[in-house]
């Protein structure tokens, strides 16, 4: 192929014109790529197109980059020199430039003309074929294009390259990031076509083996950065990759890439391979057994690998046991969520209970929590865990009283039998919480003993275990009847505190029932801000015998039955009413027998008590002790009507 065909003397005309002269280039030139137009106008005032001797690296800046693009090197120069052997050709050079068109190899032909040729070009190692050192050049424009691009003679910027025919292409890597370059260059009349279907197929190669490459190194970080065993192998036995984790659970210190499990196992996983007439992952435990006879329980899972007919291969994610059994444990929510802001309250009371708190999440030392059920305690013991340095770390709770006796040692110290992990191991660097610790039988008693005098468990495992304990029972008075151990008693009684039951804290039953009712009108979606002053009044003087617990319920209960954006006394539990009704009215002993016994007086207390409780039947029965029927018929002796005290 002739270069006429490509418009050699016109072009040659343009580049006199415009970029060896001074006239001002247009935005089109018929039968130049516009792409070199443009490339042109950019070099113009950066670049001499005249320049014969172009800076270089130094020797040492050189070695550097070299070192630092050995990796895309290492992979190139193969295919570079491959290009000769296919091609054939000894009238082109290749050579190869990083990223920002710095030349890094060299193969050419043992050519004495070609040498002659790209000596005279400076095609040199170092070279720097940027746009802003040399104009307009195949590796420049190809990288700013990012794009295969062919120039040829006066297409170039620099002069010394118009006897050339350049044809470059980018090299991308796994992220289809620019990496490089590659050129093939060489006299411009010598030009044939096959170059640039060489170039491509050169190219297309580097950037597979180079994304391999890549993928590969991924790999290998992703597999030793993961938490579990990870193993390939075929159905020889062979191992072909694992990571680090998968040497420690296996308990081998040499590389066993390339050996067969029969050098390090006396059994073989021979379920796995089972797994070839199925080609489905599984699940399951399995007991390894190393030469010397060390038995490895392993929760695996097995994928089995099959493709295009090739050989089978299983790739096996393990861990141990009691470590997966930990992390299933962790995984079911075993982390705390309240902290001291989390209390509510204004009283003198429950401000000493937060200050006490404070201080225990400051200490590592074991904590007794004493008080009512629904007053709070578990919201305390959490609020000490998130505000001390154990914050991180698992809360663990174990509900004394709902977990059978014969069935606590194993929920707290585990069976190793059975592979179970007990609640004080998943609780390591934590905090445990025992609800209700009244309920431990003496031998688990022992048992938490031992662990706090030690800190160790009797198969020799040392943890970190913070305990905190709580009870609504007298401990003391458990000791005195030998249904607690006192040494116990005193191991866990080093920082006490007792949470006061609601009635004996009143000025928090406000603020209590304004976050509850926050709390529920926006998880219900209504729009509830008031309350009835008469409900208010019930509320702050009940005496609320399941405290905290049971005013939560009683503001849900409210909030749901608001029609409007007041919660109504008439919504109040029957229960709420008669007890703090009963506790308005009732007084002592001789009182109650001055209203409910003497029949001369009887009607007047019935019509006093309807007065009072506006006609609420149910309460005035239970304030004169009396079956409601009983009410309903005295009523009626009297002709007394309940609805005209009504005024709700």
């Amino acid at each position: 192929m002739e270069y006429k065909e490509h418009n050699y003397e016109l072009i040659k005309e343009y580049w006199n014109r415009y970029v060896a002269g001074y006239e001002e280039m247009p935005e089109h030139l018929e039968g130049l790529d516009d792409r070199v137009l443009n490339s042109w106008k950019r070099s113009k005032s950066k670049a001499n197109p005249f320049e014969t001797n172009p800076p270089l690296l130094n020797q040492v800046e050189l070695e550097n980059l070299t070192k630092e693009k050995q990796d895309l090197i290492k992979i190139a120069v193969p295919y570079m020199i491959q290009f000769y052997e296919i091609a054939k050709n000894t009238t082109q050079n290749v050579l190869l430039t990083d990223a920002e068109g710095k030349q890094l190899k060299n193969i050419s032909a043992n050519n004495k003309d070609l040498l002659e040729i790209m000596t005279h070009a400076s095609v040199a190692n170092g070279s720097n074929y940027a746009e802003d050192v040399c104009g307009t050049s195949s590796v420049s424009l190809s990288l700013y294009e990012d794009s295969p691009i062919l120039l040829r003679g006066y297409e170039h910027y620099r002069a010394i390259y118009h006897n050339l025919a350049c044809f470059s292409l980018p090299i991308h890597s796994l992220g289809n990031k620019q990496v490089g370059c590659i050129c093939i260059t060489g006299p411009l009349d010598k030009y044939q076509p096959l170059v640039s279907s060489a170039g491509l197929m050169m190219v297309h190669a580097i950037e597979n083996e180079l994304r391999l490459t890549q993928s590969n190194f991924i790999t290998d970080i992703i597999a030793q950065n993961f938490s579990q065993g990870f193993m390939l192998f075929n159905s020889q036995h062979n191992i072909l990759r694992l990571n680090d984790k998968a040497k420690a659970l296996l308990r081998i210190r040499q590389d066993m890439v390339g050996r067969e499990f029969e050098e390090y196992f006396l059994n073989d996983f021979n379920e796995i391979i089972e797994l070839e007439k199925h080609h489905e992952k599984q699940k399951f435990q399995y007991t390894l057994i190393l030469k010397n006879g060390l038995q490895i329980a392993l929760s695996v899972l097995a994928v089995p690998i099959k493709e295009n007919n090739q050989e089978d291969m299983f790739l096996l994610i393990f861990t141990s046991v009691g470590e997966a059994n930990k992390e299933a444990s962790m995984k079911v929510g075993y982390t705390a969520r309240y902290y001291f802001r989390d209390i509510v309250g204004e009283s003198e009371e429950i401000k000493k209970v937060k200050e006490l708190g404070k201080l225990a999440s400051k200490s590592s030392s074991s904590v007794l929590i004493t008080g009512e059920a629904g007053t709070g305690r578990e919201l305390l013991a959490q609020a000490i865990h998130t505000g001390g340095e154990r914050r991180e770390s698992p809360f663990i709770t174990v509900r004394c009283g709902s977990v059978p006796k014969e069935m606590m040692e194993i929920e707290l110290f585990g069976d190793d039998e059975n592979s179970q992990i007990g609640k004080i191991e998943l609780a390591d660097k934590g905090t445990l919480f025992l609800d209700e610790i009244e309920n431990l039988s003496i031998e688990c008693q022992v048992k938490i003993l031992s662990y706090l005098r030690t800190g160790m468990m009797e198969n020799g495992k040392k943890l970190s275990v913070r305990i905190i304990a709580c009870s609504q029972k007298d401990l003391l008075h458990l000791v005195s009847v030998n249904q607690f151990r006192s040494d116990l008693y005193y191991k866990l009684n080093v920082i006490s505190i007792i949470v006061p039951p609601l009635r004996r804290r009143r000025a928090d039953i406000r603020p209590l029932i304004q976050y509850y009712t926050d709390r529920y009108r926006k998880m219900l979606r209504k729009d509830v801000t008031n309350i009835e002053k008469r409900c208010i009044e019930v509320m702050t003087n009940y005496n609320w015998p399941g405290n905290v617990r049971e005013l939560e319920s009683t503001v849900e209960h409210l909030v749901n039955m608001a029609s409007g954006h007041v919660m109504k006394f008439k919504d109040l539990p029957d229960e709420i009413v008669t007890g703090y009704l009963s506790q308005k009215y009732i007084g002592p002993e001789e009182e109650v027998q001055k209203i409910i016994s003497p029949e001369k007086v009887e009607c007047s207390e019935i019509i006093k008590c309807l007065k009072r409780e506006h006609g609420h039947m149910k309460t005035v029965a239970t304030v004169l002790h009396m079956p409601l029927s009983t009410l309903y018929r005295k009523c009626s002796k009297y002709n007394i009507d309940p609805k005209n005290y009504r005024e709700w």
